[in-house]
């Protein structure tokens, strides 16, 4: 069950702000082959990490981006999941 206070804040969102935020997010994994949520906010230039991992979990569930199955450490020290843009095959 999502919390409810999580679908306000994403109902909150225009689709346009959605749409610019996925593409800050791919051209940043573009740019950094694969990082971990902290790595991609910074390089896309969010102030907000925690919407960057919001949308790192949509962008997964569309198909554009993936989990590497490597976890990095934080500037905290904690394990987080790193994700690089969707290796098609060929």
């Amino acid at each position: 069950m999502i919390p409810e206070t999580s679908l306000s804040a994403y109902m909150s969102q225009t689709p346009e702000k959605l749409q610019s935020d996925y593409s800050r997010i791919y051209d940043a994994l573009k740019l950094l082959k694969s990082g971990n949520y902290e790595d991609i906010a910074h390089a896309a230039g969010f102030n907000d990490r925690n919407s960057v991992s919001r949308r790192l979990k949509e962008m997964v569930e569309a198909g554009r981006i993936e989990m590497t199955g490597e976890k990095k450490p934080t500037e905290r020290g904690r394990s987080a999941f790193v994700y690089r843009i969707l290796q098609l095959p060929l």
